[in-house]
């Protein structure tokens, strides 16, 4: 509940600065400025803070999370590549934002945000930023002309994704698949804040061991088809297949709908 009333607080703030964005027929002088926009993220203390609470793990990365897809909206909107550019300024702020572990992987590491006493990356964290990101590398690397000047920077990104959120959760042994079916685990490994040179396993902490909520699993989903989609490389594919084929197994009849839960048991851990 406090992550949603965050959520939402941070997206009704943006939409009344961004808002004419979606309408794409005001005048020039009418338009927001993405550097504007930029600076209005670089002021917020959930964004930006003290330094030792910069990149502060779930809750950092459900604020930053809401400045990603307008970069990408308003140049779709208006063709202005200066959009593009204050876009590649925000990633680059967030990538500079990510903490290497013991493990030698990076993410945005900060209090775990059911436990504040402890710190961690979490899969959710990783894979909200990381798929706003790749919506730019994927428009970067469909066009010739864009690809010129942001190429280089767009296959940064994806290269970033493919190691430090599917490759890194892979290596951490979060990843579980049952024939059809594969999902992700709540890693039971956690650090003392601000001392990220030694794990320490925690597996009666809250969400440790047991399987992620459904949103947590389709975001991580939504990395993969965009790796897919920009590389063309299958496994990617085929893991978010194995996502969404869990999900589907979930799903209920109810008269003339389906429902389902926020969480479901995947396996054994559960």
């Amino acid at each position: 509940m406090r992550t949603s009333r965050i959520v939402l607080v941070c997206a009704t703030a943006l939409a009344l600065f961004i808002g004419s964005v979606a309408v794409g027929q005001e005048t020039q002088q009418a338009r927001p400025s993405p550097e504007a926009l930029f600076n209005m993220y670089m002021r917020s203390p959930h964004i930006k803070g003290p330094v030792e609470q910069k990149a502060a793990g779930e809750q950092f990365a459900w604020h930053a999370r809401t400045g990603l897809g307008h970069y990408v909206r308003a140049y779709k909107a208006w063709g202005d590549t200066e959009w593009l550019d204050w876009g590649v300024k925000y990633y680059d702020f967030l990538i500079g934002a990510m903490q290497t572990g013991p493990d030698g992987y990076k993410g945005w590491v900060g209090p775990y945000i059911y436990m504040g006493e402890v710190w961690c990356d979490v899969h959710v964290g990783d894979s909200i930023l990381l798929e706003g990101i790749l919506e730019f590398s994927e428009l970067v690397l469909k066009d010739e002309k864009l690809k010129e000047k942001y190429g280089k920077k767009a296959m940064e990104y994806v290269n970033i994704a493919k190691r430090d959120c599917i490759e890194k959760w892979d290596a951490r042994g979060t990843w579980y698949e049952d024939g059809e079916i594969g999902g992700y685990v709540g890693w039971d490994t956690y650090c003392e804040p601000g001392k990220l040179d030694t794990w320490k396993k925690m597996p009666d902490y809250r969400g440790s061991g047991g399987s992620l909520p459904f949103n947590k699993h389709m975001d991580m989903a939504a990395v993969s088809l965009a790796i897919y989609r920009i590389t063309g490389e299958e496994p990617y594919r085929e893991r978010a297949r194995k996502i969404y084929n869990f999900q589907k197994s979930r799903m209920m009849v109810n008269g003339d709908h389906y429902t389902w839960n926020y969480w479901e048991p995947m396996g054994p851990m559960d």
